[in-house]
């Protein structure tokens, strides 16, 4: 993402299911423009997005990811910097673990840590930074 000291533009598209901006994971070409991947048609917007000081403000989106629909992945954001986001079953068994970025984003490709699809279930996500553990379920439905 184009840091600023307030923190960081990134590309966004308008979920209309939702009614909501979804941040799209961003970086800069060779000539400086702003560069997102997407697989969905949609409104787009630049967007200066901020990383929370706390993981108490951690928000997962879409949730359940429907694979099925078009979902990619889930983006956790509102998140500190460089936490660490990791990926149970609901029997206790690892999946992955993710970092945050620096404006506090870290997505999901709704795979394991082999590189294979995760299975359709509830996972629990442990998220680690300051201000403590935060954690929250998300699902998977194929």
């Amino acid at each position: 993402p184009f840091s600023h000291a307030n923190g960081a533009y990134v590309l966004a598209r308008y979920d209309a299911d939702r009614g909501a901006w979804v941040t799209l994971r961003t970086r800069r070409d060779a000539t400086g423009a702003l560069v997102a991947d997407t697989d969905h048609l949609s409104l787009f917007q630049v967007m200066q997005v901020s990383a929370s000081a706390t993981t108490k403000n951690v928000i997962a989106f879409p949730n359940p990811a429907r694979p099925a629909r078009g979902h990619a992945g889930i983006t956790f954001s509102q998140i500190p910097p460089d936490s660490s986001v990791k990926f149970f079953t609901a029997a206790g068994e690892f999946v992955r673990e993710l970092r945050a970025d620096v404006t506090g984003v870290a997505v999901w490709d709704l795979k394991n840590r082999d590189g294979n699809a995760a299975a359709s279930g509830v996972y629990f996500v442990i998220v680690d930074g300051p201000g403590g553990e935060e954690v929250i379920k998300v699902a998977v439905q194929r």
